[in-house]
């Protein structure tokens, strides 16, 4: 709702961003679907909401840069190099997408078609995907333990990075071993890669 907010009260481009920026601090896999949607209503505004996906991205891998800090400094110091060059090159593609966006400035579109941000069917259709993808990752680590772990991570990735960024932090404080890491970075490609499915 706060997006949706965001590009009535600051406008199509600046709204837009904002909120994608913002959301990439929560939930960017949401807002990969919300902004989905809103490029299929609006074929005009296609490079605006494109690179608004790529910035959210960005901002999620600096979050879960920080939240590992936050917990484990030495896991996050393994992790900083791969995290901070992702969110890097995101950025910059964001930007030139954002940049080079020329839809609407020639044929009068200015403003996005928006629909309520409170549909149902929506709610309910991430809300089983999660549910789904949660189990599964559960059953991942019940049948195979920790051996289990990178294939947990990427299940875990299809939807969320934020509870397998937790458990490997806490894991990682009496496991040495690379694993942690790994898993981490594995939900974070994952969750990448499922999100260009997404949209």
């Amino acid at each position: 709702f706060a997006g949706y907010a965001a590009i009535r009260i600051a406008g199509p481009e600046r709204g837009t961003v904002m909120a994608a920026g913002a959301g990439g601090l929560v939930a960017s896999t949401a807002v990969t679907l919300t902004l989905a949607r809103l490029a299929r209503d609006n074929p005009h505004r296609v490079r605006l909401l494109g690179g608004s996906v790529v910035l959210s991205g960005a901002v999620m891998l600096l979050r879960v840069l920080v939240v590992v800090a936050v917990l484990n400094r030495v896991l996050a110091w393994s992790l900083a190099p791969a995290l901070i060059a992702g969110a890097a090159a995101m950025a910059v593609f964001a930007f030139l997408l954002i940049r080079s966006s020329p839809e609407g400035k020639k044929d009068g579109k200015a403003d996005l078609k928006l629909k309520n941000p409170f549909e149902l069917m929506e709610v309910l259709r991430f809300g089983l995907i999660l549910t789904i993808i949660m189990l599964l990752a559960v059953a991942a680590r019940h049948f195979f333990g920790e051996a289990g772990l990178i294939g947990l991570a990427a299940i875990s990735g299809l939807a969320d990075v934020d509870a397998i960024t937790l458990s490997m932090a806490k894991t990682a404080q009496s496991d040495a071993t690379a694993g942690p890491a790994l898993a981490i970075l594995t939900a974070v490609g994952v969750n990448t890669l499922a999100k260009t499915g997404y949209a």
